[in-house]
């Protein structure tokens, strides 16, 4: 299944990607899910997040308490998604 994302991914607003993620995990477990980045623009403590999230094969534990095992493949932000440099 893959879930298109579109728009600015902040740390701020990345926990309704996560229940996005959550509900289409439950809807057909052990489906593989493909979070496609390539049309966002992504804060970099929000990808990180999503790469840990990949790694894992897991939601964190505020977001689902049962860590319920997933497949979840990230598409590198390629294109017109990238990971936003934040100037200090």
């Amino acid at each position: 299944m893959r879930i298109g994302v579109s728009g600015l991914v902040t740390d701020s607003n990345l926990r309704a990607l996560y229940a996005v993620i959550r509900r289409a995990n439950s809807a057909v477990p052990g489906i593989d899910l493909i979070l496609d980045l390539t049309a966002a623009l992504i804060e970099p403590a929000a990808m990180e997040k999503l790469r840990r999230c990949e790694v894992t094969r897991s939601l964190p534990t505020e977001v689902d308490p049962a860590r319920q095992d997933m497949r979840l493949t990230v598409l590198p932000e390629s294109g017109p998604g990238t990971v936003l440099e934040l100037a200090a």
